[in-house]
């Protein structure tokens, strides 16, 4: 009697070293009962364009965004939580012109892609949230070696260190920041597979020919 063989495929799959991403964790405070956490992406790095040349250097912008960037806090009787990206002005040092002037801000909400998420409030909800900090800073550009994600030392006037909060219902409150500052650091593991195994058998027709041959 002839039995059939019996073909079988394995794929088995080793995925090792998984990559960690590195997330840079800040608070910050605000008049009017401000206060909240987010967290960068630092894996996302960042994307820097050259936006006036002069003859001391390039006037240039810098943006970090990502996905898993994160923002939450709480706003009086309002609680949000949603994306967040980080924007950079950097004017080089000797610029003499008043164009344009060093800057980090924080955007969250439906500046940085989507509204946040909040509860409700008297009908409203709290859809957008903005750090500012503007200079010139300390050395006139902070960012001589590029953009940095350790914030500046602020400026502590309501001009140069203030916040915006935008409301569903169209209006905005705006107020003095206290602090922000970067907590440290934390690693994500990325998803990996140890080991995956597909099994494939060809000879199910020929299995099934015998069984009705033997029955």
């Amino acid at each position: 009697m002839r039995y059939p063989a019996v073909v079988a495929f394995v794929l088995v799959v080793f995925v090792q070293n998984a990559k960690a991403d590195i997330f840079f964790d800040y608070a910050f405070t605000g008049d009017n009962g401000l206060s909240g956490n987010f967290s960068f992406d630092a894996s996302a790095g960042f994307v820097t364009t050259c936006d006036i040349p002069t003859q001391y250097g390039c006037i240039a912008s810098s943006t970090l965004i990502s996905p898993y960037s994160a923002l939450a806090g709480s706003y009086g009787p309002f609680t949000f939580n949603g994306r967040t990206n980080l924007y950079i002005e950097d004017v080089p040092t000797d610029y003499p012109g008043f164009c344009c002037t060093d800057s980090w801000i924080v955007r969250a909400g439906q500046f940085a892609g989507l509204p946040l998420i909040s509860n409700i409030v008297n009908g409203r909800t709290v859809t957008s949230l903005n750090l500012f900090m503007y200079g010139p800073f300390a050395t006139g550009s902070a960012y001589i070696d590029g953009p940095t994600l350790i914030p500046p030392v602020p400026i502590p006037t309501p001009t140069n260190f203030q916040y915006t909060i935008g409301f569903s219902d169209g209006t905005f409150d705006d107020a003095p920041l206290d602090t922000l500052e970067l907590l440290g650091t934390h690693t994500v593991p990325e998803p990996s597979i140890g080991a995956m195994c597909i099994v494939s058998l060809l000879a199910m027709p020929l299995l099934l020919r015998l069984h009705k041959h033997v029955g």
